[in-house]
Parts: C-alpha cells; sequence; structure tokens
C-alpha cells in the first residue's frame, strides 16, 4: 500500500472519528459511535470472507450472539467487545480494513465502562445491534444448494 493511500484511509478515519467522542456537554455520541463500529463491522466481514468464504458461520454466529446481547437486560462493554475479538478480524490482509477495525475498536474501547451499567444498558444494545448490523450487512449471500436431481 502506498503512502498516500495510507494517508487517505487515516484521514477517512479522522473524520469519522474525530466528532465521535463526547458531545459539547460531555456525553459520548452514541449514535455516531455505533455508526462507526457498524461500517468497521461491514468493512471487516467484507474483506475477511472475502479471503475465507469457508469461514462465514463463524459470523453468521456472532452476528447472533450480537442480536441476543441486544436484547439482554444487562449488558456490559467488555462482553460485547470480548465476543467481537473472537472474529479472525486480525489476520485480514487489507490494511483499511484492519485501520477501520483498529480504529473503531480503539473508539469503542474509549468509554470505558467495563461493568455492566443499568443507565448505560440502552447505548451498549445499540451499540450491539450496530455491529450485529455491520456483520450482516458484511456478509455475501448464502450458497444456494440445490436439491440433488431425483429419478
Amino acid at each position: 500500500m502506498t503512502k498516500s493511500k495510507i494517508m487517505a484511509v487515516l484521514a477517512v478515519g479522522l473524520v469519522l472519528v474525530g466528532p465521535v467522542g463526547c458531545t459539547t456537554t460531555g456525553q459520548l455520541d452514541v449514535p455516531r459511535t455505533a455508526r462507526v463500529a457498524r461500517e468497521a463491522a461491514e468493512i471487516g466481514t467484507s474483506e475477511y470472507l472475502a479471503f475465507n468464504p469457508t469461514e462465514r458461520t463463524k459470523f453468521v454466529l456472532a452476528a447472533n450472539q450480537l442480536r441476543t446481547l441486544q436484547r439482554a437486560p444487562e449488558l456490559s462493554l467488555d462482553t460485547i467487545l470480548d465476543m467481537v475479538r473472537q472474529l479472525p478480524v486480525d489476520q485480514l490482509g487489507s490494511d483499511e480494513a484492519r485501520i477501520a477495525i483498529r480504529g473503531a475498536r480503539l473508539l469503542i474501547s474509549a468509554w470505558n465502562v467495563p461493568q455492566a451499567s443499568p443507565e448505560l444498558t440502552a447505548d451498549l444494545q445499540l451499540l450491539a445491534g450496530a455491529i450485529a448490523d455491520g456483520i450482516e450487512a458484511g456478509l455475501p449471500p448464502a450458497p444456494v444448494v440445490l436439491p440433488a436431481p431425483t429419478k
């Protein structure tokens, strides 16, 4: 990857991540953070599965687990991050995808709420749902298996 391409990817990342952190009132901008997480999940999923299509099931399972977390009455950020860390996206061959994933992880980790917090459950549910949305959007179409012809 050329230096100019890396700089372009970093610039896009800064545009996405820059305004996300806190609002002027000091509160986290949850919808923007969720959008960044969704985009990173979509990029990571599609890039990884483009070269490893046989591992599609891992991503489908992860999306389903995130949907379960999305409905959990109590949720911690560590639970979400631990589940996402199980995916093999660190093995991505695309520099752009690795930058997107790591940037989103840094941004989300900055929330610094490892324990379940009733006040933040709705925000964490939104985040879990956004990541699941991204994974699902990045999934290639399921292979169609036709039944064997009968005689």
